[in-house]
């Protein structure tokens, strides 16, 4: 009877469920005579009492509901069933023994449905939720919740509501990258959707709501959740180091924001102020570009550069050209401090990237195809002598391999002190000064070794 899907399209009529529920809240104590049967309950529980209670509260909040959308046919009655199966759920979670009583329980319900739903509204829409569920549906109820309350609240100050509303919305974005499930991440989407629509519509809003970031999701063929940062996730999970293919893996506490930003699949968190927003992004880049100096000697770098920058930087070019405009003229504004400090240390890479993502792309296309041409030289050598049996018939291969590589050392030889540091001639004169003089003792000459 679980059940194991949940669809978040009810809370599209959100604001009426929190109606119904301050009307439950006005109603309590009063017994309705549709919800006597609940005193019937048998459940070997410590908790019967507030079993029999759930039960009668739940009666109420339907006979509340059927006056709501009977007086209203723009609503969707469908959707309330949804709720009510989901407040039913929640409500019986939190109790103890949760799992010994919510099977009997439910049978309870639907075994005595005709005497508080003589038209079988509910028919077939009370199910058990599983618990993964209820918490997923809670998180998202308390999203849309935080933001509603805003229009009835007399007094809050922003900072406070600001705080808790970005605490809401991240903790549904990493459940949503954590979890995998594309319908929970969809009900995310939808949320920003209404966010957006209302938010005019709410006076407290002009100075209180700020807009909200870019959310990217897709669908695999089931309810799965596409993965965007295939490369990324494999580099700092390091599940398998052959799949890295000699790339470092970044550990906790190392590059921290990619980190965190792969991790939400190149989606960003909700920040209170723009401020803090460019902070972020101008931390991003710059440990972007931290992580491809320490790996830049390996060629299998291009593909997670090439996924950086058309999954997150290509989407976020529009906002980098603010901060590069606004820290054009050494701002004292902090992001522009983190732009300063970047700058200095990747000015090359800095400069390259604002002529354009396709240009920065292709110049790294250039340089590790110039990499693996200089080290084709000593891989196919390398590659040769591993096959006993082909050095025969590459023997002519072999020997021009070998002649390149014997002038090659023997140039780098010429140009490059690779064993001893250069020594001055003054140095060899001064060594040499106390041999000027030297008499051979027998007939025999003695030359001085000097080491050079």
């Amino acid at each position: 009877m679980t059940q194991t899907q949940v669809d978040y399209d009810f809370f599209s009529e959100m604001e009426y469920y929190l109606v119904l529920e301050d009307e439950l809240e006005g109603k309590k104590g009063r017994e309705e005579q549709d919800s006597a049967f609940c005193g019937g309950l048998k459940q070997n529980s410590d908790n019967i009492k507030q079993l029999i209670s759930i039960c009668k509260n739940f009666v109420k909040l339907f006979n509340i509901a059927k006056t709501q959308y009977k007086f209203n046919p723009s609503l969707d009655q469908s959707k309330y069933h949804k709720f009510l199966n989901y407040w039913l759920n929640h409500n019986l979670s939190v109790i103890s023994d949760y799992t010994d009583v919510k099977r009997d329980f439910f049978e309870y319900i639907i075994t005595n449905k005709n005497k508080f739903d003589p038209k079988y509204e509910l028919k077939g829409k009370i199910k058990d939720i599983d618990l993964k569920y209820i918490n997923n549906t809670k998180k998202i109820y308390d999203l849309y919740k935080h933001y509603l309350d805003l229009k009835s609240e007399r007094e809050i100050k922003r900072d406070t509501f600001l705080a808790e509303f970005k605490k809401k919305y991240d903790n549904v974005l990493e459940k949503c990258f954590s979890g995998g499930e594309y319908t929970f991440c969809k009900a995310l989407e939808d949320f920003k959707k209404f966010y957006e629509n209302n938010k005019s519509n709410n006076i407290k809003c002009s100075n209180m709501c700020p807009p909200l970031p870019q959310l990217v999701i897709s669908k695999m063929s089931s309810d799965e959740l596409s993965q965007i940062a295939k490369i990324g996730i494999r580099i700092i999970r390091g599940i398998s180091t052959s799949s890295l293919n000699g790339l470092s893996i970044m550990k906790n506490g190392q590059h921290s924001n990619l980190r965190d930003l792969i991790s939400l699949q190149y989606n960003l968190r909700m920040e209170k102020e723009d401020d803090e927003k460019y902070c972020v992004m101008m931390k991003i880049l710059h440990e972007f570009f931290q992580y491809c100096s320490e790996n830049i000697s390996n060629s299998r770098l291009l593909s997670f550069i090439e996924e950086f920058i058309v999954e997150y930087y290509k989407k976020k070019e529009s906002t980098y050209e603010i901060i590069f405009t606004d820290c054009a003229d050494n701002s004292s504004k902090s992001y522009c401090k983190l732009y300063a400090n970047c700058s200095r240390e990747f000015k090359k890479e800095i400069t390259l990237i604002k002529e354009g993502p396709e240009k920065y792309i292709n110049n790294k296309k250039e340089y590790f195809k110039e990499l693996d041409s200089d080290d084709s030289l000593i891989a196919r050598a390398r590659a040769i002598f591993r096959d006993s049996a082909a050095m025969a018939k590459n023997s002519p291969t072999v020997m021009s391999t070998l002649v390149s590589i014997i002038l090659l050392v023997f140039f780098l030889y010429k140009k490059i002190p690779f064993f001893y540091p250069e020594r001055r001639m003054q140095d060899v004169n001064n060594d040499n000064t106390r041999n000027m003089n030297a008499k051979s003792k027998r007939g025999k000459i003695r030359f001085a070794y000097q080491p050079s």
